[in-house]
């Protein structure tokens, strides 16, 4: 069985990536910042054994420069129709015309997600028709995965419905089963889109051996994490 994971991926452009973060933290700070969690994504990614890594970027200017960023053997697709959720209906498209037979399509803001997650989602994706999603505490997904989703019903549940991102993860669940997908839970996790999200992250990285995400703790050094005192 050939399984690939498709991570969705900007490149680290200052003012269009972590634009959330960037509010708080300026625009350079956010693009080094998503330079980190890309690379550790791909790493994480790239440790699961029998599995081919890819990007899919939004469009041609972000996959070229991905192209000069990514290791070698790790493809960059680019989407051919706008928007996040086509992004994920096309990365599923594109790696199942390549042969895949079981795909996740994953993200670069849970930069610190084990790859014993990725790999038991891949676990659960072993009868074809079914659809395993990583849900995140708020109410997002940081994984969706599918073995041998047919290129019209992957774009049916993700380009199909209009999701709020507060309970896009419940509500991808409702909508598979109702497109007949047997739909299954990965192990949860968190994803980083606010300065609170970020100050977890710095609070995971601090209880964890020196050596370990280096990468996200080099980029944290020069961002300000402390909370403002109340006045």
């Amino acid at each position: 069985m050939s399984r690939v994971i498709a991570i969705m991926a900007k490149a680290p452009i200052p003012g269009q990536a972590k634009t959330r973060l960037a509010a708080a933290i300026g625009d350079e700070a956010a693009a080094r910042l998503h330079r980190a969690f890309l690379e550790q994504s791909v790493a994480t990614a790239c440790s699961v054994p029998h599995t081919t890594v890819a990007l899919m970027a939004p469009d041609s200017v972000h996959a070229a420069a991905l192209h000069a960023i990514v290791p070698p053997g790790v493809a960059v697709w680019h989407q051919q129709r706008p928007g996040l959720m086509a992004g994920i209906s096309q990365a599923f498209e594109h790696a199942q015309a390549g042969g895949a037979d079981t795909v996740l399509v994953s993200e670069t803001d849970s930069a610190t997600l084990p790859a014993a997650h990725l790999a038991a989602c891949f676990e659960l994706l072993a009868q074809p028709g079914s659809l395993v999603l990583g849900p995140c505490a708020d109410g997002g997904y940081y994984l969706a995965g599918a073995s041998n989703l047919d290129g019209a019903l992957a774009r049916d549940l993700f380009e199909g419905e209009t999701y709020s991102s507060e309970t896009i993860c419940q509500s991808t669940a409702i909508r598979a089963r109702i497109l007949g997908l047997d739909v299954m839970f990965g192990p949860e996790w968190y994803d980083v889109d606010t300065l609170d999200d970020l100050r977890r992250l710095s609070r995971q990285l601090e209880q964890l051996p020196p050596g370990e995400f280096d990468r996200l703790r080099r980029a944290l050094v020069h961002v300000p994490l402390a909370e403002e005192e109340p006045v």
